[in-house]
């Protein structure tokens, strides 16, 4: 008898716990351009405009003829919520050459005087894929410096590529049309724990659509695509 009292008591302290526990919905954010908007994306340097259903970065060099360097446009640079997610996306290189890609748990996007966010004012993770070639890197900020440099899969150009990344704690994995090209642990030395993402260029024009993040908690502007799947306890 007091075996069976001593279960109802665990399993009302159990309900308690659950009952009292923080809930955090599932969300998937999805942004297709269809609309022919871009709202809430923050145009950081070159080019943009919304075309056809699709969100164009057009600037394959600057004003003056020279390196358009890193192009970027980021949706929910700095948020807190966006810790872990996957985050896929297609690409449409229009340049033969030099890279397009992602960005991910951007904290801070800063285009600079000359639009290069390749500077030690921005805080981001961005892997560049080739364009033709069989090469990509992973860069980071605000170390400024390549994390890992290897050979592997490219982007095709006039064609639509699916690129995704999937980022849980300290570990990211990168997938090209896919396939798994990276799978990298973030080192203490620069560590970024949280950001949102960008779609970027590098000397290159590009066509990005189809974007989708999934994750726990992620907060959008009010307005956004944003979608809630299911609730989960928040461990």
């Amino acid at each position: 008898m007091e075996g069976i009292k001593m279960r109802k008591i665990i399993l009302l302290f159990a309900i308690f716990i659950v009952s009292f526990s923080p809930i955090t919905a599932y969300c998937v954010f999805v942004e297709n351009f269809n609309d022919g908007k871009a709202d809430n994306w923050k145009e950081v340097s070159g080019e943009w405009k919304v075309e056809n259903g699709e969100y164009i970065q057009a600037a394959a060099t600057d004003k003056g003829g020279g390196e358009a360097r890193n192009r970027a446009s980021g949706y929910a640079i700095g948020s807190k919520d966006w810790v872990d997610y996957t985050f896929s996306v297609r690409i449409n290189p229009i340049s033969s050459n030099n890279y397009a890609g992602v960005m991910f748990r951007v904290g801070s996007l800063d285009g600079g005087a000359d639009g290069n966010t390749f500077n030690n004012k921005s805080t981001y993770y961005y892997w560049l894929i080739g364009i033709g070639g069989n090469y990509s890197k992973i860069w980071q900020a605000p170390a400024l410096k390549a994390l890992e440099e290897t050979p592997g899969d490219t982007l095709k150009a006039n064609s639509w590529n699916e690129v995704k990344v999937d980022i849980k704690g300290q570990n990211a994995k990168l997938y090209l049309n896919g396939k798994l090209q990276k799978d990298f642990k973030f080192s203490d030395e620069v560590k970024i724990d949280f950001g949102g993402i960008a779609l970027a260029t590098y000397n290159a024009s590009a066509s990005f659509d189809d974007v989708k993040v999934e994750g726990v908690g992620l907060a959008v502007a009010p307005k956004d695509k944003l979608t809630t799947l299911w609730g989960g306890i928040k461990k």
